[in-house]
């Protein structure tokens, strides 16, 4: 094999190895990508534990008591929040 057939080999593989690691783990992507409900009397406190891993959050019939914040920061870049 000469030398520039064996540089074409090297560069498709390694090129199949770079498209091939993003997608290397589904749980992950699924998680990233996850649907997020909050809702009733301890929808809050669940809204702040649970934020991380929605791409969309759909706060309905929402409890937040007196004296606590409703914590939207920090969310994920591009999640979508809706108040139905």
């Amino acid at each position: 094999m000469s030398a520039m057939s064996s540089l074409l080999l090297s560069l498709l593989i390694l090129s199949g190895q770079a498209w091939s690691a993003p997608s290397s783990d589904p749980a992950l992507i699924e998680e990233r990508q996850a649907p997020c409900s909050f809702s009733g009397a301890d929808g809050a406190a669940k809204v702040k534990s649970g934020k991380s891993g929605c791409t969309t959050i759909t706060l309905s019939n929402l409890v937040v008591p007196a004296g606590v914040t409703l914590d939207l920061t920090g969310l994920n870049k591009g999640t979508k929040v809706s108040l139905p």
